[in-house]
């Protein structure tokens, strides 16, 4: 009897061990995936160092040069700033954006959005206290917020039905995150700010104003030794009725803080027993607008780093994987990420700050691929070169690439929208951020593969002297290029262009009604005729080649 009874504590104790839910995945994408090792090429590429300290802050120098990536520098800002002539410019800027989103976006009542909905909007951005010799804010996030488009709340909408997608988010804003105010809104509930890699409106109980430079500097300017950095999506501190300041804050992927001194253990912080928590000072903002900090535990269950997480290619792709399944955050609302943004955070845990958008981010001076006009097999050349945490673009998008499998390319991102990848031929919401194979398709019905026009590594900074692993062009390239941007031998197969293929009769007449029209001559004429014979017969690149000479200047 009492074996018996042990079996069955024993069954009961077995029973009770947790057993994982199984998320759902994409096409082709398999739990196995969601693991950094997973994509290992071998070698000590993937967990070795890429860089130091010292060679980052360099990089981070180098990218901030660079006009095209559209960075700030907030260390070297003016002291005083033209308020008159900001004010001027925040005007025209504010009454073109809203000529922009005129005729297409709504309230969140459903009216179309007209003159009556942003005319507030922008005389809110008229700051009744400007001067011509203003001195400028300091001041650091106290939430996790936005930068928004004008000085409101009211948020602007493609769709009614969907507000999950405002374009009035600009840009998130991490907690303790430094940030210049340049002017407050007429009403005084947001402020001007410009942060290091944009600019925009933030509201003023977001923010706390620094007594001048020097403790803004101490406040986020924190050496690699005393800094606290989050590597989670989001991390959170405790509840606390006896340090309301510091309850409950939300601290997400790339939030950096200043380590909190334990050394006296017996020391309460928040309350406390430091105990199995990372004492961190906290901004806090005062009744009167002012900065102060306090103390405040982060539990050691969340991914949290003494310092940037050390540079590795499984370090990028672990922390890319702990957002799965996270929202897709446009402009950074919602507490998550879009496409540019994600891949910000991502590698602002390792001390970089790489430039906002996808356009900026492709300007970068980084080593870079220019896939626009390329065939299927170059992108695919170069694809096989690229080590994971490339930087992959198309037009509106860009995703972290993680490598080959099974001979499918895949990608991490935060992704707004796919088309159905089970074959109803319609849009699907996606609004995550997810594993997925380039093989999937865009709304547009082009694959993600096919849209690639651009990809970078954000880690190899194109510093004079250096040498990178550059993918030879082929031979084809040029012309290749030529025909695909003209549009001239355009839709013959699946993105690949089959260089050595021999033309095909029927492609030789689509190609030369192609032809006639860009050259503004009848397809029977003596010229039309003369092309069609020098291309029959020939291999499509060495067709290429004919068309580039003929058509090229």
């Amino acid at each position: 009897m009492k074996r018996r009874i042990i079996a069955f504590m024993l069954c009961a104790a077995i029973s009770l061990a947790p057993v994982a839910a199984s998320a759902a995945y994409l096409p082709g994408v398999s739990e196995a995936m969601t693991n950094a090792s997973f994509w290992e090429k071998g070698g000590a590429d993937f967990r070795g160092r890429l860089l130091d300290a010292k060679q980052i802050e360099a990089l981070n120098a180098l990218v901030a040069s660079e006009p095209a990536a559209n960075m700030n520098d907030l260390k070297a800002h003016p002291l005083t700033i033209d308020a008159l002539a900001l004010r001027d410019s925040l005007k025209r800027s504010a009454e073109a954006d809203a000529k922009y989103y005129t005729g297409w976006t709504y309230d969140v009542r459903g009216n179309k959005a007209g003159e009556e909905f942003y005319g507030p909007m922008i005389a809110n951005t008229q700051s009744s206290a400007a001067s011509n010799r203003q001195e400028v804010m300091y001041a650091v996030a106290v939430v996790r917020t936005t930068l928004r488009s004008f000085p409101s709340d009211e948020p602007i909408l493609d769709d009614p039905a969907d507000p999950d997608f405002d374009y009035q988010h600009v840009t998130g804003v991490r907690v303790n995150e430094p940030l210049i105010l340049l002017c407050a809104s007429a009403d005084e509930k947001y402020y001007c700010a410009r942060s290091v890699c944009c600019s925009g409106w933030v509201a003023a109980e977001d923010v706390a104003i620094c007594s001048g430079r020097d403790e803004w500097l101490s406040a986020w300017d924190i050496p690699d030794e005393r800094s606290v950095v989050v590597y989670a999506p989001k991390a959170y501190t405790e509840a606390s009725n006896n340090v309301p300041a510091v309850s409950m804050r939300m601290l997400t992927m790339g939030t950096t803080l200043e380590a909190c001194g334990t050394e006296d253990l017996t020391k309460l912080v928040a309350n406390r027993a430091v105990y199995h928590n990372i004492a961190v000072w906290l901004p806090v903002r005062n009744a009167d607008g002012s900065y102060s900090k306090e103390a405040a535990l982060i539990p050691e269950h969340f991914g949290v780093s003494r310092g940037p997480l050390e540079l590795t290619r499984e370090n990028i792709l672990s922390v890319a994987f702990g957002a799965l399944g996270d929202a897709y955050g446009w402009g950074g609302m919602l507490y998550s990420q879009d496409c540019s943004g994600f891949v910000r955070d991502v590698y602002k845990c390792f001390g970089m700050e790489i430039p906002r958008n996808t356009t900026w981010q492709a300007a970068s001076p980084v080593f870079r691929y220019d896939l626009k006009d390329t065939a299927r097999e170059e992108k695919e050349l170069v694809l096989d070169s690229l080590p994971a945490g490339a930087v992959l673009f198309f037009s509106g998008h860009e995703m972290l690439y993680l490598g080959k499998y099974g001979g499918e390319y895949y990608v991490v991102s935060s992704a707004s929208s796919i088309m159905d990848p089970y074959g109803s031929g319609k849009r699907q919401r996606l609004r995550s951020v997810s594993i997925n194979s380039l093989g999937i398709k865009r709304a547009n019905g082009n694959t993600w593969l096919n849209s690639l026009n651009a990809a970078n590594v954000p880690d190899l900074g194109m510093f004079e002297g250096s040498s990178y692993p550059a993918v030879e062009k082929p031979y084809y390239h040029d012309a290749v290029a030529f025909v695909i941007s003209a549009g001239l031998m355009k839709g013959f197969s699946d993105g690949y262009f089959r260089p050595e293929d021999v033309i095909l009769d029927e492609h030789v007449g689509v190609i030369l009604s192609r032809c006639a029209e860009k050259a503004g001559l009848d397809p029977s004429s003596p010229e039309i005729v003369s092309l069609g014979d020098s291309l029959r017969g020939k291999t499509r690149a060495q067709a290429a080649e004919i068309l580039m000479d003929r058509f090229e200047n």
